[in-house]
């Protein structure tokens, strides 16, 4: 299980995205929400909703978005393409019935709704809140040696939250590890998530964006 670390600052831009993929769906922008989660980063953000659980994955690119929904087909159970109104007219794909389940995606924005019924109305909630110009890519975090044999965490601003795997985290408030993560995240209001994986040393092997 990786750690989490919820922050409240703003987010560092990175390398810009390629054009016509949506930013992504604030985390506060749709009322009824509740108890937001951060997943993986390959796997998005969920959230409760009266009488069910909505699931959000803001992907880099669209190929990634499809393999979401393909693994979220399979969660689902999901049999068949969904047969009534689409959701939003930008809609690339359904599937379900909407009424318990439905699973979409818009571009790079992948969408799944489980409910006890209504789950195409949460999901057209969720797409209607959705910020459709292209920003840069969020920064990821940065792992700082201290010079003491520890290492903190530099998070990118505007960042919601860190999050990490592996290492040994020191007790206390600060984010210090004795030995360091094998990868952090950082997810920011828009619920991107950047990722970068670290050598043995803490040195960075590179950033993944939402790896698969």
């Amino acid at each position: 299980m990786p750690g989490l670390l919820p922050l409240a600052t703003l987010l560092l831009a990175a390398p810009a995205r390629a054009a016509g993929l949506h930013a992504g769906i604030p985390l506060d922008a749709v009322p009824g929400l509740a108890t937001v989660q951060f997943q993986d980063s390959a796997e998005g953000w969920t959230a409760q909703v009266p009488g069910g659980l909505v699931r959000v994955y803001v992907a880099p690119d669209e190929a990634l978005a499809r393999a979401w929904v393909e693994r979220m087909k399979a969660v689902g159970r999901v049999k068949g393409p969904y047969a009534g109104p689409l959701p939003a007219p930008e809609v690339d794909e359904a599937w379900g019935d909407g009424d318990d389940t439905l699973v979409v995606r818009d571009g790079n924005l992948g969408v799944m709704v489980q409910a006890r019924t209504g789950a195409a109305g949460w999901v057209a909630k969720l797409l209607a809140a959705a910020e459709r110009e292209p920003r840069p890519w969020p920064a990821p975090p940065r792992l700082v040696p201290r010079g003491d044999g520890t290492w903190t965490v530099e998070a990118p601003a505007g960042a919601a939250q860190l999050a990490w795997e592996g290492g040994r985290r020191l007790p206390g408030p600060a984010l210090v590890f004795s030995e360091p993560p094998r990868a952090l995240v950082a997810w920011d209001r828009l619920g991107r998530a950047a990722r970068v994986e670290l050598e043995e040393g803490g040195e960075p092997a590179g950033p993944r964006k939402g790896r698969p």
